[in-house]
């Protein structure tokens, strides 16, 4: 007999002040702006049929603020966790995109453009990030099965979630755009397995349906 479909609501938190300002936040904080807040409340709207039975958050303040204002005054717990965090981006976080190309040049384009080769003392790699937050999403699952949950993370967070969902290697991260702020995307789980659920990537990306397991 088949285990329950788990479906996740894997969402980024809304706009920032630093989003604005080109600013790479990792792990560090930085407030929602008005527009932040109401993509909060029209995710919100478009989850209001979906049964929502439990939240949870990266502890990041933007992220709770975003989860807190999506769940509203719904009978929903919402719980935090470390692992949902952004990638810890070390010396970089809080500087702008211009300083960062100016003080780590290499390093800033592979971040952006070789992911797998991407290294920076006193910071994350992004098999790291992939490793802990798979890690996390699996936990969840497993407390939740058969239910619909809440979950709110980051973008690049939710890009190495997709990569392992999509069964593609780290070297091709750059492919997969950054999700909107606010935005969600629709994760089911049956029978061992993590798919794309009922909102799907766009139909650049549905190139990532085919391919192996690759964590390189």
């Amino acid at each position: 007999m088949s285990e329950p479909s788990t479906t996740l609501y894997l969402t980024r938190h809304g706009q920032t002040q630093w989003n604005l300002e080109q600013r790479l936040q990792g792990q560090l904080n930085s407030p929602l702006t008005q527009l932040g807040k109401n993509q909060a409340f029209h995710t919100q709207q478009k989850l209001l049929n979906k049964n929502i039975h439990i939240a949870y958050s990266s502890p990041l303040l933007r992220a709770i603020e975003t989860t807190a204002l999506i769940i509203g005054d719904w009978p929903v717990k919402m719980l935090t966790r470390d692992n949902l965090s952004e990638i810890h981006l070390g010396p970089w976080e809080g500087k702008t995109y211009t300083e960062i190309q100016q003080s780590h040049p290499i390093e800033f384009q592979n971040f952006w453009h070789q992911p797998d080769k991407y290294q920076l003392p006193g910071a994350e790699n992004f098999l790291q990030l992939q490793q802990r937050v798979i890690q996390e999403i699996k936990s969840i699952i497993d407390s939740n099965i058969g239910k619909n949950i809440l979950v709110v993370s980051h973008g690049i967070a939710i890009k190495v979630i997709l990569a392992y969902v999509l069964k593609k290697c780290l070297s091709d991260l750059g492919q997969i755009d950054v999700m909107d702020n606010g935005d969600y995307i629709c994760l089911e789980h049956n029978n061992d397995q993590i798919r794309l659920g009922e909102k799907k990537l766009d139909q650049n990306q549905h190139a990532f349906l085919q391919g192996e397991v690759c964590f390189g």
